[in-house]
């Protein structure tokens, strides 16, 4: 991850966890989760889509907000695979993010960033999403990387 990207995301979490501002939702297929703190990135879809290692940092703090947010977040955090394949797209001004779980299945997160808000979809099948957009292999060993990255930001010195 880019030190300037890092130090934004890092200022921008501890912003929004200074100011306690987290929605907590139930770990169901459909509830929605609003970060402030990617809210507040204030970046487009494009922006956080235009390179890999943008889309592998944004992958990994949907999850993080995702799970932080969730009150069943570690249970979220158990089923998403630390092997295998993640896969992203941009759908206009929104981002569709697929995490694998066990069984052929994928956690489902969808992202608008003006909002920051990310609708849990829940636990499916990837179908490769629609024929118009794109979707992008990552490997999930480097979400985990950025994932770990943005916690020691937020909780270490």
């Amino acid at each position: 991850m880019k030190n300037s990207v890092k130090r934004t995301v890092a200022v921008v979490l501890l912003i929004a966890i200074s100011l306690s501002c987290f929605t907590v939702a139930s770990a169901a297929s459909g509830d929605e989760y609003y970060s402030r703190v990617i809210k507040n990135l204030d970046m487009s879809s494009t922006e956080m889509t235009k390179n890999r290692a943008n889309r592998v940092t944004i992958a990994a703090l949907i999850l993080l907000e995702a799970i932080m947010k969730d009150d069943d977040g570690m249970d979220m955090y158990d089923r998403v695979k630390a092997t295998g394949t993640c896969y992203i797209a941009r759908y206009g001004s929104c981002i569709d993010v697929y995490y694998p779980v066990s069984g052929s299945k994928y956690l489902n997160l969808f992202l608008t960033p003006s909002t920051g808000k990310i609708k849990n979809y829940g636990y499916g099948s990837y179908n490769g999403g629609s024929s118009q957009y794109s979707y992008t292999k990552l490997t999930m060993s480097d979400v985990w990387s950025d994932f770990s990255e943005l916690i020691e930001m937020i909780y270490d010195d």
